[in-house]
């Protein structure tokens, strides 16, 4: 069982991580896409990911 403090939003930290590294670190357009789309998915905007992920860092 995962820890609280291990989810935001009901997706594990680490996932999230891995859609930011896949949208800032990633050469391949559809890794970039897809974790663009995910991001978006679950925050309804790259900016709001983006002011969550900064905020819980």
């Amino acid at each position: 069982m995962q820890d609280k403090q291990d989810t935001i939003c009901d997706v594990p930290v680490s996932l999230l991580k891995t859609w930011v590294w896949m949208v800032t670190e990633s050469d391949d357009p559809s890794l970039i896409d897809q974790g663009t789309d995910n991001l978006i998915q679950q925050f309804n905007s790259i900016t709001e990911a983006r002011d969550f992920i900064e905020s819980y860092e």
